[in-house]
């Protein structure tokens, strides 16, 4: 049976608290505060967004840094009642994934998100034709995943924006470089 870590807020098996090794464990309370999860200020926005639209209501704490209190982009802790922990873990766990769930590296990459159709995000063609999009005629599930694709889009287009930033600098580089030869010769 579950008990209750006062100490770190999470459901343990054993007394000590497997997650901190505190003594003050008890019986859960359908009420108390247990943890959930740690996420990014991005994903952290959209797990909050999910959970209103599930109706499980839910609290946040700031990730601080000694010294330097909160921080606006810092990491989000979030908390829910017992009650709801079982609902929350399922919406977390539909929500992210690692790459481990594809048997492919061993490094788990938070914050990634599934998308059921099979492919992670918009194809160029597919983002052109986006404009044509119609929220109100998809229904909730729909508008979840569709959420997914864009976020899995939007990232993925800013990795090629940095890669392509670098080649960028890196040819005006060489153009410089040769411009500076091409005048020394002349």
């Amino acid at each position: 049976m579950s008990m209750y870590c006062e100490n770190c807020n999470r459901l343990t098996e054993s007394d000590p608290c497997s997650h901190c090794g505190s003594r003050s464990v008890r019986d859960p309370e359908p009420r108390d505060a247990c943890f959930l999860t740690e996420q990014g200020y991005v994903q952290a926005s959209i797990l909050a967004d999910i959970l209103k639209q599930n109706g499980i209501p839910f609290m946040t704490k700031m990730r601080s840094i000694k010294g330097c209190g909160t921080i606006m982009m810092s990491n989000r802790l979030f908390y829910v009642a017992c009650q709801d922990l079982k609902d929350a873990l399922t919406v977390v766990d539909e929500l992210f994934y690692t790459h481990e769930e594809e048997g492919g590296n061993d490094q788990p990459v938070e914050g990634m998100l599934k998308d059921d159709s099979g492919t992670e995000t918009f194809s160029p063609e597919e983002i052109d034709d986006l404009e044509s999009f119609v929220p109100e005629k998809m229904d909730l599930e729909e508008l979840i995943r569709f959420k997914k694709k864009l976020t899995a889009t939007l990232k993925e287009m800013k990795v090629q924006e940095r890669i392509n930033r670098e080649r960028m600098d890196l040819l005006r580089d060489m153009i410089d470089e040769t411009d500076f030869t091409i005048e020394d010769r002349s």
